[in-house]
């Protein structure tokens, strides 16, 4: 029975079970680091994540000194932390 739903699933999928594959590129010159995520099934589709470290306990507003107006247009990022831990946080009402 196993056999027989795997085949299902693979039937479902384009070409082969490697579409399904994350690629991970990261280029590291600490304190700045930029890593990019894509899928070989989406050719066109990407996340990079640019990242930099101060000492400042995450203190800092503008770690990439951008102008105002970028400021107004930039994506913001997740705290993946907040994320890890959602779990154990408790909610006050």
């Amino acid at each position: 029975m196993r056999s027989e739903h795997s085949e299902w699933i693979k039937s479902l999928l384009p070409g082969s079970i490697s579409s399904l594959e994350a690629h991970e590129e990261a280029w590291n010159a600490y304190p700045y680091t930029r890593t990019r995520y894509s899928c070989p099934l989406m050719e066109k589709f990407c996340v990079d994540v640019e990242t930099r470290y101060l000492n400042d306990a995450g203190t800092t507003d503008n770690v990439f000194n951008l102008p105002e107006k970028e400021l107004k247009d930039r994506v913001i990022g997740i705290d993946a932390t907040l994320i890890s831990n959602a779990n154990r946080m408790e909610v006050k009402t």
